[in-house]
């Protein structure tokens, strides 16, 4: 009789760890699902500076040098495109030049990094950064480079205000 005790014995115990060994499967795939669909509901990384900027006010669109004694054509502009990324057109006084990179806010500042230019022996062709500050609603003010020895790039020097495209129409509209 002892041995059919045992043999019960032995068939129980393992029929326990059969059941906890399934248990600690069963928690470890959930665990895994939950892991894989947190991943999957993450929005993009360009969903979510779009995000920080249109919170900060800065949102993407045409920002335009509201100087008026500088003729329409030749108003530095900053392109900031839905994707993170961007391009400035800056006046060199004798031609326009154009850069073009990644645009990042941190609260009201925009730092954009310079992947490409198309022009050389200018104030600025070694620049690397520029920032820019939000001073209003559409109105970002250039703060300067990351080069302490020009602060400026081309004709646009360090506090130039670049309005929204939308606000800088309206704002040039003649007054009745």
């Amino acid at each position: 009789m002892k041995p059919a005790k045992i043999g019960e014995k032995a068939r129980t115990t393992s029929k326990v760890r059969e059941g906890e060994w399934m248990k600690k499967r069963l928690a470890a795939s959930l665990l895994l699902a939950l892991f894989l669909f947190c991943i999957g509901c993450r929005p993009p990384e360009g969903v979510a500076m779009q995000s920080a900027a249109a919170q900060a006010g800065i949102t993407p669109g045409v920002y335009v040098h509201t100087a008026r004694e500088i003729e329409q054509a030749y108003r530095p502009r900053l392109e900031l495109y839905e994707d993170g990324t961007c391009a400035f057109t800056v006046n060199l006084l004798s031609a326009m030049g154009r850069l073009e990179g990644l645009y990042a806010v941190d609260g009201d500042w925009l730092t954009v990094t310079v992947q490409s230019l198309d022009f050389t022996g200018f104030a600025g062709d070694d620049v690397k950064e520029l920032a820019f500050e939000l001073v209003g609603p559409g109105r970002l003010m250039f703060r300067g480079t990351d080069n302490p020895d020009a602060p400026y790039l081309g004709a646009t020097e360090a506090l130039d205000v670049f309005t929204k495209e939308e606000a800088a129409a309206s704002s040039d509209a003649p007054q009745q």
